[in-house]
C-alpha cells in the first residue's frame, strides 16, 4: 500500500458570515456591554461557540499560517428586518465582541478580510476595516481588502480570487458557482482577468465545492443558525445553513487540497416541539 502524505507550502483557513450581534450566530460567552450589561448565550450560541473553539484547536493542530474572513463580520442593524432578531444592538458591541472571537485566531498569522453586504455593516465607514484595526496588534500581516482581491498565495504561485459574493437565482446549491467558474475562463480567454486557481466566496451559507481541471470554487460555510425571517422562511428546507470553515493547502508540488469541517448546526425557531 503506497503510503499517503502532505507536504504543505502554505495552509490558510477561509471562514466567514460571522454576524455577530445577532442571536443567531457565534458570540463569545459573557460579554459586557459599554452600558455594564452582562449578555448570556442562549444555549444553541453555546454549542456554536464550542464549534468555533473547535477552529481554533483545529487550525493550531494544523499549523495554519493564514486566516481569511470572507466578511459579514457582524450582523449590524439588520436593517433588512427593521432590527429584529439581535442580541446587541450597538455596532460597537457588535465590532469588540467579533474581535474578542477573532483573537485567539488570527494570533501570530496573516489575517485578511473582505468587506461583506452594506446592510449589515454601515453605510458611512467600513466596519471591516474598524475590525482589522482592532486585530492588528495580534497579527503578523492584517490587510482588508475591501469588496474583491486577486491575491497571489506568497511562495506558491497559486492564485486566489475572492469576494464575499452576492446571491442570484439558482435551482440547486452548485449552480452558481459553476457558472461564476465558466465566465471566468470565458474572461480568461478574452484576457480581461487574472487567471484564478481557486475563486471563493462567503454570503449564502453553505458549502459548495467544486474542483474543475483549472479550478477550485469553493462556497464557504457560515456560523448563522436557520433565521425565521421572510427570505429563509420562502424556501425552508433549501435554506439551511452548513456551519463550520475550509482547511486549503498547497503542498510542494503545488496541489491545492481543500478540507472542510462542517458542524450539525443547532436550532432555535425550528426545533421539534410537542403539541
Amino acid at each position: 500500500m503506497i503510503p499517503i502524505s502532505i507536504k504543505p507550502k502554505r495552509i490558510l483557513c477561509f471562514m466567514g458570515d460571522t454576524h455577530v450581534g445577532s442571536k443567531y450566530s457565534v458570540f463569545p460567552p459573557n460579554y459586557i456591554t459599554e452600558q455594564g450589561n452582562t449578555l448570556l448565550l442562549n444555549k444553541a450560541q453555546a454549542q456554536l461557540y464550542e464549534y468555533w473553539q473547535d477552529m481554533v484547536r483545529v487550525c493550531k493542530d494544523l499549523k495554519v499560517d493564514t486566516i481569511i474572513h470572507f466578511g459579514d463580520h457582524i450582523e449590524g442593524s439588520n436593517r433588512k428586518e427593521l432590527g429584529r432578531f439581535l442580541l446587541a444592538n450597538e455596532q460597537e458591541d457588535q465590532k469588540e465582541a467579533v474581535s474578542i472571537l477573532m483573537e485567539p485566531l488570527v494570533s501570530g498569522r496573516n489575517y485578511y478580510s473582505v468587506t461583506g453586504s452594506g446592510y449589515h455593516h454601515s453605510l458611512d465607514t467600513d466596519v471591516t476595516e474598524h475590525i482589522a484595526e482592532k486585530l492588528k496588534n495580534k497579527c503578523k500581516t492584517v490587510t482588508n481588502f475591501g469588496g474583491v482581491v486577486n491575491m497571489k498565495i506568497e511562495g506558491t504561485g497559486r492564485v486566489l480570487h475572492a469576494s464575499h459574493g452576492e446571491g442570484g437565482a439558482m435551482l440547486y446549491r452548485t449552480m452558481l458557482m459553476d457558472r461564476e467558474g465558466l465566465y471566468h475562463l470565458a474572461g480568461q480567454a478574452e484576457d480581461k482577468i487574472i487567471k484564478a486557481d481557486i475563486i471563493a466566496h462567503g454570503h449564502l451559507h453553505f458549502f459548495v465545492h467544486i474542483h474543475l481541471r483549472n479550478q477550485h470554487l469553493i462556497q464557504v460555510p457560515c456560523w448563522k443558525m436557520f433565521t425565521p425571517d421572510r427570505i429563509h422562511l420562502k424556501l425552508y428546507p433549501k435554506m439551511q445553513p452548513d456551519i463550520g470553515f475550509v482547511i486549503v493547502i498547497i503542498d510542494t508540488e503545488n496541489r491545492i487540497n481543500i478540507w472542510d469541517y462542517k458542524y450539525k448546526s443547532p436550532k432555535i425557531d425550528d426545533v421539534l416541539k410537542n403539541g
